[in-house]
């Protein structure tokens, strides 16, 4: 499910892991959560990530 309000909101929190202010919405990468190859997951599964953040997890880092 897509929600614009959400990742906006969520855009506007500080990363969850460094603290920086500028995040993005990071989206699960579990399959459980509707991830597939190509496909997002659900937006009620994101978190706010700064952008070297969120690479880091997009890489299992």
């Amino acid at each position: 499910m897509r929600d614009a309000k959400r990742l906006a909101a969520i855009r506007k929190l500080p990363c969850i892991r460094c603290g920086n202010p500028n995040s993005q919405a990071a989206h699960s990468n579990s399959a459980k959560h509707g991830k597939g190859r190509g496909i997002k997951a659900d937006d009620s599964f994101t978190v706010p990530l700064c952008h070297v953040c969120h690479s880091d997890f997009d890489q299992y880092k």
